[in-house]
């Protein structure tokens, strides 16, 4: 099923041993406060939950995983617990269990851009298909016409030379933090003989020269790029005549 996080999720638990969880009612008191049962939150049949044992001076912190037939929470990755270890604490028949998101379940952002981190979720949970569900596009960054034009690709993707009238060279820079990156620059003719050159570190793909981009008056034109993992910016040219 699904990873999920739940608010104000405590039951009592009559648990002995190691094993899995019978999860009991709800605890409510006035110390504490008043708590659901993982079934009063949505916790379906199969789904993970990240997961608190609290019992006595003992504690326990872990991925769960919940089942509805008998109630029971499965100790499917102890993550941490109160004697340092991994291993699941041996209940003595008065514990209570939460749903929490702990420091431990918690990459560091570096790790989450990286896709390195084991934390939060188990890699059988991580490594799945995603589907976007809408179109995926950022707001083309302007770039003024002159003699010397910069696509900076630390401010976005693609890039539209925002005054036509004269154009020089076009640079890119930011290639460093930009490995892997993908984009076009778009461009339209607000007069005739129109001519683009391309700073170092641009390669034209399939040729040894730049190829020229249309000439005349309103001829629209897009270059797609792609920043190498050497850092250098691969290009091509196309063109449609008006």
């Amino acid at each position: 099923m699904a990873f999920v996080l739940k608010d104000r999720v405590r039951v009592n638990s009559a648990t002995t041993g190691t094993g899995a969880i019978a999860l009991g009612a709800a605890v409510a008191n006035a110390a504490k406060g008043y708590y659901r049962t993982f079934a009063a939150a949505g916790v379906a049949n199969g789904d993970t939950v990240p997961y608190l044992i609290e019992d006595g001076a003992n504690w326990e912190t872990g991925i769960g995983t919940y089942a509805s037939a008998g109630t029971v929470l499965a100790r499917t990755a102890v993550i941490n617990n109160s004697a340092g270890t991994t291993a699941p604490i041996n209940l003595s028949g008065s514990a209570e269990v939460a749903i929490v998101l702990t420091e431990a379940c918690i990459a560091t952002l570096a790790e989450a851009q990286a896709g390195t981190s084991s934390k939060l979720l188990p890699a059988s949970l991580v490594n799945v298909a995603r589907t976007w569900t809408a179109p995926q596009r950022s707001t083309p960054v302007p770039i003024e016409s002159g003699t010397s034009m910069t696509a900076d690709l630390t401010l976005g993707q693609d890039f539209d030379i925002a005054a036509y009238s004269h154009l020089g060279t076009l640079s890119f820079s930011g290639m460093a933090s930009a490995i892997g990156q993908k984009g076009c620059i778009t461009g339209k003719n607000a007069s005739g003989s129109r001519t683009l050159g391309y700073g170092s570190g641009a390669n034209p793909v399939g040729s040894s020269s730049a190829p020229p981009i249309p000439p005349n008056l309103n001829d629209r034109w897009r270059i797609d790029y792609h920043v190498r993992l050497d850092g250098t910016v691969d290009y091509s040219v196309s063109s449609v005549g008006v």
